[in-house]
């Protein structure tokens, strides 16, 4: 299977490197933006989790046993509860998504080359033929 004849010339081998590139350049930026997102999510955690051992020192004794201490001690379950999903959804961005898109990324990469390495080769093997 070949390409067409409208597909065989210099143009529309630039073409195909831009559109190569373009989406090399958009995969990288969804690399960085899912980075970013990560440490974000990190970030957030540890602020809460900072915010929830100052909350538990504010805590007094369980000889208390009011609605208000009992909201409270809610609030600081319920944000420790948060803390773990936000950890969770981070690590697993790191173990499928990030992981994924750096093995798409490594994948065009090596496609990019070997559409490059086929398009010299066959245009040098046109150059031999045409002489």
């Amino acid at each position: 299977m070949g390409f067409g004849s409208e597909l065989q010339g210099q143009p529309s081998h630039s073409a195909l490197l831009s559109l190569q590139d373009a989406e090399l350049r958009l995969l990288e930026s969804v690399k960085k933006c899912v980075n970013q997102r990560i440490k974000c999510d990190r970030d957030y955690a540890t602020a809460l989790a900072n915010m929830v051992n100052t909350a538990q020192k504010l805590e007094t004794s369980p000889e208390f046993n009011s609605p208000t201490f009992q909201a409270w001690s809610t609030v600081i379950k319920e944000t420790e509860n948060v803390i773990k999903l936000i950890r969770d959804n981070a690590e697993k961005l790191v173990a499928k998504t990030l992981e994924r898109l750096v093995q798409v990324i490594n994948e065009k990469k090596s496609e990019k080359k070997f559409y490059n390495e086929e398009h010299n080769r066959l245009h040098a093997e046109f150059c031999k033929v045409g002489r």
